[in-house]
């Protein structure tokens, strides 16, 4: 949490968010926190539950301050099995507006 009142530095990588599937069911945002903060510095958490299935999963997004951190995270947590459930971590593909994102992440 130590993240949330730092300023961003933008000569670094850049802000990148990553998009994090099929997390236990008894995932917080403290937990998202603490996981994915071991990877670099996180600035912003959001955790959504799958509300379709029987045996509901989450999800999350995640904003990396630098965009170096974001894809250790992508590299080191994809495939991490915790608690029965394997993640699959990936760069954030869509914007919120459900529109896709280029290849320089702007908005296609």
């Amino acid at each position: 949490n130590r993240a949330r009142n730092q300023p961003v530095d933008e000569e670094k990588g850049g802000m990148m968010t990553v998009f994090a599937d099929n997390l236990p069911r008894n995932t917080t945002s403290a937990w998202v926190w603490k996981i994915f903060g071991n990877e670099g510095r996180v600035v912003d958490v959001y955790v959504l539950r799958k509300v379709r299935h029987r045996n509901p999963l989450m999800f999350t997004f995640v904003r990396f301050a630098d965009r170096r951190d974001a894809v250790k995270a992508i590299q080191n947590l994809d495939g991490w099995v915790v608690w029965g459930c394997r993640l699959q971590v990936s760069e954030e593909r869509y914007r919120r507006d459900g529109s896709p994102k280029t290849e320089n992440g702007e908005q296609g």
